[in-house]
């Protein structure tokens, strides 16, 4: 076990103007004398749409695995109605399947992605527009 009493924090305070000096100025802010661009309702509306991409993707997830786990059920039909039913079950979970929107939260995701590779074409707002799209 670690011992409070050894472990020693020290704090330097120092000004923003010999803050470049310690930190390469491309990874500070222009508030900080910096060149790193950085806008908050940018960055805001990018997280945003990650959470809402990660929630997105889980609960399909969650869905795709139900799916999975009745299909892997080894319930056998012991006569033939009993057979036909199956393959009804079975043709509407496929139909299930192929409803899943996982070329539309495959397309979010490349969305979310295209303005953090390339940071001129920011346009969360298109990216909000899909998502709730996805929630209909």
């Amino acid at each position: 076990m670690l011992d409070y009493r050894k472990v020693l924090f020290g704090t330097n305070m120092i000004s923003i103007e010999a803050l470049p000096k310690i930190i390469d100025s491309t990874q500070l802010t222009s508030d900080l004398d910096g060149t790193l661009p950085y806008d908050h309702s940018s960055w805001l509306e990018t997280r945003l749409a990650v959470e809402e991409f990660a929630w997105q993707a889980a609960d399909l997830l969650d869905r795709l695995d139900d799916l999975q786990e009745d299909l892997a059920r080894n319930d056998f039909a012991d006569d033939v109605s009993g057979a036909k039913h199956k393959i009804d079950l079975h043709n509407e979970m496929k139909k299930q399947i192929m409803k899943a929107p996982v070329e539309d939260i495959d397309l979010l995701g490349e969305e979310i992605d295209k303005p953090l590779v390339q940071p001129e074409n920011i346009s969360t707002g298109s990216v909000r527009k899909n998502a709730c799209f996805l929630n209909e």
